[in-house]
């Protein structure tokens, strides 16, 4: 699969993916990283605060118990069946807790995959101004009034070649800018939905007991809290294709750099479309006297620069 097909490829993969969490890239837009990460922090603090309450309540309950009994050590191992009851809910609330702050961190960790992408776009792309100059300067050699022979025969096949190479790039650099866009409004998306949702987990969080007598309460129904949050983050987290993208099209553009070493004395790239085309040497023109070339002695013949390229 070609570079182009694979960023096609992606801005499908991202519309299904958009479609799939029940957003746009208009409601998500401005979403970062950094929202997610804040909403996390405040839910820790809730939660902390949550099982503080939890212990205190019943640290206190059994202060006020004991305190009324002429023989209180008759219930020490009922108070520790007690606490470890109600410490086995606080683990499992805080197991809970891990696992929202591991999707959360795998959500995040996406943040520079358009930076990334970016980056490497921005290697290249540069370079197409480039062999679009080399390719116009080939085009004018290709002219020269009177070259014949087979110089000017493999020349014409270079400027060929140079032509689908500068027009290769062209439709890369479209395809991979939409492509970055669509990677770009994917991570937003991501970055709001899992923001809103650690955000709506958070307001949850109870701040007072169930009456009735029941004592660590806050801490089961966290439990229930953080499960239904873990739930909606792992489906954020599996809609998003970035990483696989981003890997794809990394590849696709190390290989298509070699494209503008086009005119590399002695052969051809091996990047892009033009893989496989026949080396040909265009700056190994042969003298004006050579056998079977008919060049006017008043055109100057190409010359090769410092770069490998060709200069009139």
């Amino acid at each position: 699969m070609s570079i182009v097909n694979v960023a096609q490829a992606v801005v499908k993969a991202v519309a299904v993916a958009m479609a799939s969490m029940g957003t746009s890239a208009a409601e998500a837009k401005g979403a970062t990283s950094a929202d997610v990460s804040t909403e996390l922090t405040w839910l820790r603090q809730a939660v902390a605060t949550a099982i503080d309450r939890d212990r205190a309540e019943a640290a206190n309950f059994w202060t006020k118990f004991l305190q009324g009994l002429e023989n209180p050590f008759d219930y020490g191992s009922r108070r520790r069946q007690f606490e470890a009851d109600g410490e086995a809910l606080i683990a499992t609330a805080e197991a809970r807790l891990g696992r929202v702050e591991r999707l959360v961190d795998r959500i995040v960790a996406r943040a520079d995959a358009p930076g990334r992408l970016r980056a490497t776009q921005g290697q290249w792309l540069g370079r197409v101004p480039v062999v679009k100059a080399t390719g116009a300067t080939i085009d004018r050699l290709d002219a020269l009034p009177g070259w014949t022979g087979p110089s000017a025969t493999g020349y014409h096949q270079a400027s060929v070649v140079q032509a689908n190479a500068t027009a290769e790039l062209t439709g890369i650099a479209t395809a991979m800018a939409q492509a970055v866009e669509a990677l770009v409004s994917l991570n937003e998306a991501s970055f709001r939905l899992a923001a809103d949702a650690v955000k709506q987990a958070r307001e949850q969080v109870p701040r007072d007991a169930l009456s009735g007598g029941y004592y660590y309460t806050r801490a089961s129904r966290i439990i229930g809290i953080l499960s239904a949050l873990s739930s909606s983050l792992h489906a954020i987290d599996t809609a998003q294709p970035i990483q696989g993208a981003v890997d794809a099209l990394n590849s696709g553009v190390r290989s298509t750099m070699q494209a503008p070493a086009l005119l590399e004395q002695g052969g051809w790239p091996t990047g892009g479309s033009q893989a496989g085309v026949p080396p040909t040497d265009p700056n190994n023109v042969p003298p004006a006297d050579s056998p079977g070339v008919s060049v006017p002695h008043d055109v100057p013949l190409p010359e090769t620069d410092e770069t490998g390229g060709v200069r009139r």
